[in-house]
């Protein structure tokens, strides 16, 4: 038998100048395609360009030096997106731009802060839920104005004064209802620290102990470095603290105010803070912190009068700063506390005043003239 024949027939070989006159038609398809699309690319991505560098013309972004403190933007940003504080612009920082607080920096705290002596108060105190030390001791605060730091880095110096003529005033309030201690010594004769160009949280203790404090009348509040200390009067007792504590924690704290009096306080700043108006602080999301010359965040010292708990916003320190009475709750200010305060609660500062006997002006003047005569005597014994 023949063989079965195949059922499918075999192809022809293929023309190849079919081929060739095919591939001749496809080849400039295709390049005109592909070129057409990188034109396309390039078109669009240059128009994306010319449209980014139109924008930047028209709106550039704004550098640190260009964006003031009062800046509208970020109040209105704040205003629209916190429900725990609101935001104002405030006198103090007038024409002052990021730049000027970035560049005036802040205070420092050395590594012997960890060495100081921890308070002394007893745990079996009972902490009540508010606090404020001005309604317990309202003398005290009467008449005293909130400091306007000025163009200085002077918070080390305004907040330890501050404590120290309140903690005075609290061992005797009926004789030293008035006294007002000048921070502008610790400015103009503190040579341990650095005047306007900022101090330590921790010695600044050491000159109010070794040195003390005169009162505002004998040495007036310039917020000023070139104020010599020369220009300190000549008849006044300087009044000294005895010690200073470290405090630790937030009942530690709260204890020491509740039994002493208001303690110092240092704080991370953040541009949102820089125009707080009013309710209970707490950093946004969006803040941005301030640094200074060195990268480092910006610390600033505040007086620690008491606390409480806000109904929505939870619980809060009650602080008075040295931004003027423009600024905050007429220059008080509500921190949250916790983990998202800007307070840095395990610095925290007291001092205890070195007050034995019961003194009024006169025995201050009289002191100082007895001392004078003691002086003239020694001289001549000399």
């Amino acid at each position: 038998m023949a063989e079965k024949a195949s059922s499918t027939a075999p192809t022809s070989a293929p023309d190849s100048k079919k081929i060739t006159e095919a591939m001749k038609k496809r080849k400039p398809k295709k390049e005109k395609n592909t070129w057409k699309q990188y034109a396309y690319w390039i078109g669009a991505t240059g128009a994306l360009i010319g449209a980014a560098v139109l924008v930047m013309i028209i709106s550039p972004e704004r550098t640190i030096s260009q964006i003031p403190v009062n800046d509208d933007q970020l109040i209105n940003h704040i205003n629209s997106r916190s429900n725990a504080f609101k935001a104002e612009a405030s006198s103090y920082f007038k024409d002052w731009t990021l730049a000027h607080v970035k560049n005036l920096g802040g205070i420092s705290i050395t590594a012997g802060a960890q060495r100081v002596p921890v308070c002394a108060v007893s745990s079996d105190i009972k902490v009540p839920t508010e606090f404020d030390a001005r309604n317990k001791w309202s003398a005290c605060f009467e008449g005293k104005e909130v400091y306007e730091g000025g163009n200085c880095t002077s918070s080390w110096a305004t907040s330890a004064a501050s404590v120290v003529t309140n903690r005075f005033c609290i061992a005797d309030p009926v004789n030293l209802k008035d006294l007002v201690l000048s921070p502008q010594v610790l400015l103009s004769c503190d040579q341990g620290n650095r005047g306007c160009d900022g101090g330590d949280l921790d010695t600044v203790w050491d000159f109010i102990t070794q040195q003390g404090l005169v009162t505002e009348t004998c040495m007036p509040w310039k917020a000023s470095g070139e104020l010599g200390c020369e220009s300190k009067c000549a008849n006044e007792v300087p009044l000294k603290i005895a010690s200073h504590c470290l405090v630790h924690g937030e009942e530690g704290i709260m204890r020491e105010i509740l039994v002493n009096g208001p303690v110092v306080a240092p704080v991370f700043v953040h541009d949102d803070f820089l125009v707080y108006r009013s309710g209970v602080y707490r950093t946004l999301p969006t803040a941005s912190r301030i640094t200074d010359r060195n990268r480092m965040m910006v610390i600033h010292a505040i007086k620690l009068i008491g606390w409480g708990v806000d109904r929505s916003q939870g619980p809060y320190w009650l602080v008075e700063n040295s931004w003027g009475s423009s600024w905050g709750e007429h220059g008080f200010a509500k921190i949250a506390r916790g983990k998202e305060s800007i307070l840095i609660d395990n610095l925290v500062m007291a001092a205890t005043p070195a007050y034995q006997a019961v003194q009024s002006d006169d025995d201050i003047d009289s002191r100082a003239a007895e001392e004078s005569f003691d002086d003239l005597d020694d001289d001549e014994g000399k």
